[in-house]
C-alpha cells in the first residue's frame, strides 16, 4: 500500500508539472503570455490562418498546414496532458483511495461523481466559449491551472477524509473533459468549418 501512494504521490507532482505546461502552452497559443494582443489583432491572426487552410483542397494538406503552425503545435501539447489526465484518474484514482484506507464504497463512487460532473463542466464550457469567443484561449488555460490545482491538493493531502474524496472526485468531473469543446472551438477559429473535425480528431 506505501507503494502504491508513494507511486500516486510522486505522479500527481509530475501531473502538476505537466499541467503547468499545458497553461503555458494554452497560454501562448495566441500569444497570451506576457503582453496581451488586441482583440483585432488575434482575429486578423484568425482570419490569416482560416484562409490558409481554406487554399487547402485535401485533409492531408490541412494537416500538413496544421503541423508547421505554431499554435496549432501548442493546442496539441495541452491536450496530450489533458489525454494523460484522463487516464491516470480513471486507471488509478479509485485504487488510490481504497489504499488510504477509505471504504470500499467511496472508490466505486469517485468515477461516478467523476461522470456527472463530466456533464456539467463540458455543458458550461461550451457555453463559456460560446459567449465569450475572443477569450477561448484563457478559458482553456484556467480550466488547465484548475487541474493542476486539483491534483497539488491531492498529492498533498496524505489522509483524505470521505468528504474530500468525494468533493474532488466532483471538481475532476467539472474538469474532466471540459477542454474539449473549448479546444475544438480554438482549432475551429484557426482552420475554419472545413477541415475542423479532421485537425481535432488528430488533436485527439
Amino acid at each position: 500500500m506505501r507503494r502504491t501512494f508513494a507511486w500516486c504521490r510522486s505522479s500527481s507532482a509530475w501531473t502538476v508539472a505537466a499541467t503547468s505546461r499545458a497553461f503555458r502552452a494554452a497560454a501562448r497559443a495566441f500569444s497570451l503570455s506576457g503582453s496581451s494582443p488586441s482583440s483585432s489583432a488575434i482575429m486578423s491572426s484568425v482570419s490569416a490562418c482560416s484562409r490558409a487552410w481554406a487554399t487547402n483542397a485535401t485533409a492531408s494538406s490541412a494537416a500538413l498546414t496544421a503541423a508547421a503552425t505554431r499554435s496549432y503545435r501548442l493546442v496539441f501539447a495541452g491536450f496530450f496532458v489533458c489525454g494523460f489526465h484522463v487516464f491516470f484518474v480513471r486507471t488509478h484514482f479509485p485504487a488510490y483511495l481504497s489504499d488510504r484506507g477509505l471504504p470500499e464504497w467511496v472508490g466505486a463512487a469517485s468515477p461516478s461523481l467523476i461522470g456527472l460532473g463530466n456533464v456539467c463542466g463540458t455543458f458550461v464550457a461550451g457555453m463559456l466559449a460560446q459567449r465569450y469567443e475572443k477569450r477561448k484561449p484563457r478559458i482553456l488555460a484556467c480550466i488547465y491551472t484548475a487541474r493542476s490545482l486539483v491534483f497539488a491538493a491531492i498529492a498533498l493531502n496524505d489522509r483524505p477524509s470521505v468528504a474530500f474524496a468525494l468533493a474532488i472526485s466532483c471538481v475532476i468531473g467539472l474538469l474532466w473533459l471540459s477542454t474539449v469543446p473549448v479546444t475544438n472551438a480554438i482549432v475551429g477559429d484557426l482552420a475554419g468549418p472545413r477541415y475542423v473535425s479532421t485537425l481535432f480528431a488528430i488533436i485527439f
